[in-house]
């Protein structure tokens, strides 16, 4: 992991950023790549808490249209092709080499009922899905089938990608409300262990951490946690890959499941997930794998081991469905929302700052930093027996 500086004299960049997470470290591209000096904080492995455990759905809202396909929000119906711009080396972000894992996310319903196929067939009639066979596409058996286009890419390829610019601007100390020296025009200086950074402009990208950073140089930002308890599963023989969500009968507000394969692994969102707050490690799993029973009963799960992981995700409390950036004197406090709204976020953040110019006075950065990165929890299955 990047250290800590070994002198004391003070950093001075352009922008300083807090979290290394997916948004801190697309904002630390974004502002590098205009020419702006920058270094990020944070004490953890690259790829933070919530990007790490995300299933890395590249989505434009299809999953939240309730069966009317002119609820999907304009704003998030764009990303996938930011995206996809990004991963040929064409947008804001150069994103080769990260891998797209799927090209397409299923909706899939086994036993559609009314309100099921008016959801269905709106989408496709919209032109967000068109139907598949579903007896031809494993592990699906019978029911309604549908394409979104929509696509999976290889998160902690992301996190790499973007890591592989600034591995050498990273600053190993943690910063919370007691590390930031506050002045009349927001931030005067991050306090790291004996040593001060100072920055033109400051940017919280810290998700949980931003609420207490929020509250230090008084934004008036509420934040909330919505937690989820999400769940991996390795079948004892590797499944067919799936890229999916399920839809119960009639829908929710959000698919019943939401699975993505990753290696040997699935790994389960959706409902079940945040219904999964409530519950126990070893009652989300029965419910999980009742509900895989359900949906994909093609999958053969005798055998198979799971693993849950309790996933607190940050936002403000507005639960807007668009990213957030609010500016306060020198400081910016920022969530995406989800992982899709990375991109909106950047030009959020690049709007609220329009007024900052580079600086002459650049920190060189730690040529002695070696990054280290988070593991999914998908990578590690638990020890059997």
């Amino acid at each position: 992991m990047p250290h800590a500086p070994r002198d004391h004299s003070p950093i001075l960049v352009d922008v300083a950023i807090v979290g290394t997470g997916a948004a801190g470290l697309w904002l630390a591209n974004l502002f590098a790549g205009r020419g702006f000096s920058v270094a990020v904080c944070d004490p953890r492995p690259l790829g933070g808490v919530q990007t790490a455990a995300a299933q890395g759905l590249i989505h434009g809202g299809v999953k939240y249209a309730l069966g009317k396909a002119e609820r999907i929000d304009g704003v998030l119906a764009a990303m996938p092709a930011r995206w996809r711009a990004c991963l040929a080396g064409e947008g804001e972000v150069d994103l080769r080499g990260v891998r797209i894992v799927s090209e397409q996310m299923h909706l899939f319903s086994r036993r559609p009922g009314t309100k099921a196929r008016a959801l269905l067939d709106g989408l496709a009639a919209a032109g967000r899905a068109r139907r598949a066979q579903a007896a031809n596409t494993p592990p699906f058996q019978g029911g309604a089938l549908f394409e979104t286009g929509e696509f999976v890419i290889d998160v902690p390829a992301l996190v790499r990608c973007l890591a592989a610019r600034l591995r050498h601007r990273v600053i190993a100390i943690g910063v919370d409300a007691r590390s930031v020296a506050v002045g009349p025009t927001g931030v005067k200086h991050l306090r790291l262990a004996g040593r001060e950074l100072h920055a033109s402009a400051y940017v919280f990208a810290a998700g949980a951490g931003n609420e207490a950073l929020a509250g230090r140089v008084g934004a008036e930002t509420e934040m909330r946690l919505r937690p989820l308890r999400q769940t991996c599963v390795w079948p004892s023989a590797r499944p067919p890959p799936v890229y999916a969500h399920c839809i119960a009968n009639p829908p929710g507000a959000e698919p019943e499941l939401t699975v993505t394969s990753h290696g040997a692994a699935l790994y389960v969102g959706g409902k079940v997930a945040s219904d999964g707050a409530a519950r126990n490690e070893a009652e989300q799993i029965e419910a999980v794998r009742a509900s895989l029973r359900e949906h994909l009963p093609g999958l053969d799960l005798a055998g198979a081991t799971f693993k849950t992981v309790v996933v607190e995700r940050a936002e403000p409390a507005s639960g807007l469905g668009d990213a957030f950036a609010a500016r306060r004197g020198n400081c910016l406090v920022c969530w995406p929302n989800k992982l899709s709204l990375v991109p909106r976020l950047g030009d959020l953040a690049l709007a609220a700052l329009a007024d900052l110019r580079p600086g002459t006075a650049a920190w060189r950065g730690d040529a002695d930093g070696i990054a280290r990165f988070a593991a999914p929890p998908y990578a590690c299955p638990p020890r059997r027996g």
